[in-house]
């Protein structure tokens, strides 16, 4: 038995104790796992910054016309309708505006029930181009005086 135990072991070479290591078949195989997972997280992440970028655009566009109609609010109301634009000083130059004032068949009929009203409606629209889109946020008031 003793001699069939020499043989093998001059076949298959000087016995070697497991070492800690991985083989390249496993390092592979960890590499390839590694890959399908890690690449839906990267358009996850992606998508996430896209999405926060987009947000920040459109609560800039907001703020921007929240000023505007407060500035346009100010002004006396006349009873011209009319149409104004426009484009932010910098550093929103990438951003425009566009207000329209223009009388409701309602507001008309309000002015005829009390003398010395006057009331324009007022519809704010700021753009800005985004992606090769034009993207845009409007606000409507009503102008009293």
């Amino acid at each position: 038995m003793s001699d069939c135990r020499t043989r093998i072991a001059r076949i298959s070479g000087p016995a070697r104790p497991r070492g800690g290591g991985f083989t390249l078949l496993e390092v592979m195989l960890a590499m390839a796992i590694l890959a399908l997972c890690v690449v839906p997280l990267l358009g996850s992440i992606t998508q996430g910054l896209r999405a926060a970028s987009r947000i920040e655009r459109i609560t800039t566009a907001s703020e921007l016309a929240r000023n505007k109609l407060a500035e346009l609010e100010l002004e006396t109301v006349t009873d011209i309708e009319e149409t104004r634009e426009g484009v932010f000083d910098p550093p929103h130059e990438d951003f425009a505006w566009q207000a329209v004032f223009s009388k409701r068949p309602e507001l008309e009929m309000l002015e005829e029930q009390i003398s010395g009203l006057k009331t324009m409606e007022l519809r704010l629209r700021v753009v800005w181009l985004e992606g090769g889109a034009e993207q845009a946020v409007e606000f409507s008031t009503l102008l009293v005086q």
